[in-house]
């Protein structure tokens, strides 16, 4: 079975500290008005862009500005493989080499936030 999906999110809302701060609007809008660009498939672009549509816009630095404020809470992960691509399909029968995925916190584009200890399990083999 294939599983299709836009955004990811943690059943435990306590799990990832989302320190989403103007820092990171001012981050958004300094990549739509061309002061510093985000490099298109980077983990900061990928939590740049809110509504995943592929563009950093006013519409994902008002995402954010919201969530400052407390309007509008970002609480979602995009889903990002080793080339810098977004996963939004998972394939329940794929075969092969595990692949390396990263989970990035929309909204947090200077990666400031965090899982809390309590959730972090080190893979020792």
């Amino acid at each position: 079975n294939t599983v299709t999906f836009d955004k990811v999110k943690l059943s435990d809302a306590n799990a990832y500290d989302f320190d989403i701060t103007i820092n990171d609007a001012l981050a958004v809008l300094r990549d739509i008005v061309d002061l510093e660009s985000l490099t298109e498939g980077s983990n900061a672009f990928h939590a740049a862009d809110i509504n995943n549509d592929g563009n950093i816009t006013i519409n994902d630095a008002l995402a954010v500005l919201r969530h400052i404020v407390d309007l509008e809470a970002i609480d979602t992960f995009d889903l990002i493989d080793s080339n810098g691509n977004r996963i939004s399909e998972l394939d329940a029968t794929a075969a092969g080499e595990p692949p390396t995925w990263t989970l990035v916190a929309n909204g947090d584009v200077n990666m400031s936030g965090g899982f809390d200890d309590v959730f972090v399990v080190t893979d020792m083999v």
